[in-house]
C-alpha cells in the first residue's frame, strides 16, 4: 500500500512538471459587433471624416468590429465627426456605441443623423455616454437610412481625450447589398491606386509598390498583398454608387498587433504605372500557401462555379502543375466548431466536384476539411473571421 501510495505521489509530481504551457485568452466577445449594421463587413464605408490624431484611430477604428481599436482625435479639438454608407439602405431600429473604460473620456453626447442621399441629414437621436464597458443603447423610431452621421460634440471631463470603440446599429436591411466595384483608378491615402480588375491592383508608395491579389465575396473585397520583403492581407468596402472606398491592412497574419493602416479612397484618373506582380505564385514561393478569395462560394458554403470561372480556371492549372498539392478549408463563421467542419466540408466537397469536371484528377489532390480546428490565430472580429475563412492552396517549398 506504501508502495502503491508512493507511487502515486511521483507520478502525481511528474505530471505536475508537465503541465501543458498557458494558452492565451481568447479574444473578447464581438457579438454586438458582429451583428451591426455598420460593420465594414457588411459593406459600409467611411465617406467622410474630420479628423483623427493618427491613421490607427481614425473613424475606420468605430466600424472595424475589433474591441480593441478605438476612434480618437486631439483634446480640444472638437466637435469631430464622420459620414458612413450603410452597405445597403436599411431600417434602423437603435443605435449606440462600445467605449473603452478607464483610459480615455466618453463622448458628452453622441450625435446621430441619417440621410437617403448622403446630403441632406435629419436628426435621430442623442446618445449622452457613460463609463461603462457593455454598449450604451438609444432606441429610436424605425428610420429609414442610406447614410448615418456621427458627431461627438465634447468630452465628458475638462480637457479630455473621447474614444469610441464601436459604432453601433442594429435594424434589418431593405435591399440585398450591391457593392460597387473596386475596378479603376483610385486616391487612396495620398496614394494613387489602381485595380485593373476584381482581382488584382497596385498601391504606389513613394519607395515601392503594394500588390494586391484576391476577389469578392458579395459583400467587401478580400486580398493578399505583396509589398518588397512584406505581405500580409487587406479588406476593402466599397459604396454601392462606386465612388468612396474603405480598407484595412494586416502584416502577415490578422490580429490587432499586427494593424498596418487605415485607408480611404476616392475615384480618381491617376494609373499606377508598375506592372501587376503576380501575388499568388510569389506568396507560393515565399511561405507554401495562397488564400483563394477569387472563389465565391454560396451562403450555404456550396461553391460557386458561374461567379468563379477565372479562378476554377487558374486553380485547375496550378493543381497539375503542382508534385503534391493539399487544399485545405477553413471555416470560422459557424457558431460551432462541428458547423465549422460541415460547412468547410460542403465547401470542399463542391469545389471538387468542379474541379474535376474541369480535367482535374481528385486523387491527385489532398483535401482538408480544417474548419476552426487549426487556427493561426484566433479571430477577434469579423473581418478577421471573414479573411480566415478561405480555402487555401498548401505547396511543399
Amino acid at each position: 500500500m506504501k508502495r502503491a501510495l508512493a507511487a502515486a505521489v511521483l507520478v502525481l509530481f511528474a505530471c505536475r512538471g508537465k503541465e501543458p504551457p498557458p494558452q492565451p485568452p481568447a479574444p473578447p466577445s464581438d457579438a454586438v459587433e458582429r451583428s451591426s449594421l455598420t460593420d465594414l463587413t457588411r459593406g459600409a464605408v467611411i465617406v467622410s471624416r474630420t479628423g483623427e490624431v493618427l491613421l490607427e484611430s481614425s473613424a475606420l477604428a468605430a466600424i472595424d468590429g475589433d474591441r480593441n481599436s478605438f476612434w480618437g482625435s486631439m483634446p480640444d479639438d472638437y466637435p469631430q465627426s464622420f459620414v458612413l454608407a450603410l452597405g445597403a439602405p436599411a431600417r434602423i431600429e437603435r443605435v449606440g456605441i462600445r467605449t473603452i473604460d478607464n483610459i480615455f473620456f466618453v463622448p458628452k453626447e453622441t450625435v446621430f443623423e441619417t440621410s437617403s442621399d448622403g446630403v441632406a441629414f435629419q436628426p435621430l437621436a442623442t446618445l449622452h455616454g457613460k463609463v461603462i464597458a457593455d454598449p450604451q443603447w438609444v432606441d429610436v423610431r424605425p428610420t429609414d437610412a442610406a447614410y448615418l452621421r456621427v458627431t461627438l460634440t465634447a468630452p465628458s471631463g475638462e480637457r479630455g481625450d473621447v474614444c469610441i470603440s464601436s459604432l453601433l446599429v442594429q435594424g434589418r436591411e431593405l435591399a440585398p447589398a450591391r457593392p460597387g466595384s473596386i475596378a479603376g483608378a483610385w486616391r487612396v491615402n495620398g496614394r494613387d491606386t489602381e485595380f485593373v480588375s476584381d482581382g488584382r491592383g497596385a498601391m504606389q508608395y513613394v519607395h515601392a509598390t503594394m500588390f494586391f491579389e484576391g476577389g469578392s465575396n458579395g459583400r467587401v473585397y478580400r486580398y493578399e498583398w505583396i509589398r518588397g520583403p512584406e505581405f500580409g492581407y487587406a479588406m476593402f468596402a466599397v459604396t454601392p454608387d462606386g465612388k468612396h472606398l474603405s480598407g484595412m491592412q494586416w502584416h502577415e497574419e490578422i490580429t490587432q498587433w499586427f494593424f498596418g493602416e487605415a485607408w480611404f479612397g476616392e475615384r480618381a484618373g491617376a494609373h499606377v504605372a508598375a506592372p501587376m506582380l503576380d501575388v499568388a505564385h510569389e506568396l507560393l514561393r515565399r511561405i507554401g500557401r495562397h488564400s483563394l478569395y477569387n472563389l465565391r462560394f454560396a451562403a450555404d458554403g456550396t461553391f460557386d462555379a458561374a461567379a468563379s470561372a477565372e479562378g476554377l480556371k487558374w486553380l485547375a492549372e496550378e493543381l497539375r502543375r503542382q508534385p503534391h498539392p493539399r487544399l485545405v478549408a477553413h471555416e470560422f463563421r459557424e457558431k460551432t466548431p462541428e458547423a465549422n467542419r460541415a460547412r468547410a466540408k460542403r465547401a470542399l466537397d463542391s469545389l471538387a466536384k468542379a474541379l474535376q469536371n474541369a480535367g482535374v484528377e481528385p486523387r491527385r489532390v489532398t483535401f482538408v476539411a480544417a474548419g476552426s480546428d487549426k487556427e493561426r490565430e484566433i479571430p477577434g472580429s469579423e473581418a478577421a473571421r471573414e479573411l480566415y475563412s478561405t480555402i487555401d492552396l498548401e505547396v511543399g517549398r
